[in-house]
């Protein structure tokens, strides 16, 4: 196994990790207060995948739907955490749920992230 696939898997094995994610008070009064509430999001396990089949980046984004807002980009071959469950979005996509760079959690296309081993 390569030295970072050993890095990334000393603390990988993670359970009941909880990510949770609040709303600023100026971005309560925004249009999209709704969005913006606060709320809680539990990963269950974590998993790491590799960005492929990009050429430049892959949005990481708000809500697994590509009308959402863009909270991150990964970039072709970068490795990112993510959680080993996945959600359905319009139209029969399918999401996972990704760490950005930033460190706030997101949502990715599957069709571009390879589940690492």
């Amino acid at each position: 196994m390569k030295s970072f696939g050993k890095r990334l898997l000393a603390g990988a094995m993670l359970s009941a990790a909880v990510v949770t994610a609040t709303a600023l008070p100026s971005a309560a009064a925004s249009a999209g207060a709704a969005e913006a509430a606060s709320s809680t999001v539990t990963v269950t396990d974590i998993c790491y995948y590799q960005v492929r089949g990009v050429t430049d980046w892959l949005n990481v984004r708000s809500r697994p739907t590509i009308y959402s807002s863009v909270i991150g980009r990964l970039y072709p071959n970068q490795y990112v955490e993510g959680d080993c469950q996945q959600a359905y979005g319009p139209g029969a996509s399918v999401w996972v749920h990704v760490k950005a760079p930033s460190g706030a959690w997101g949502w990715s296309s599957k069709d571009y992230l390879a589940l690492m081993p």
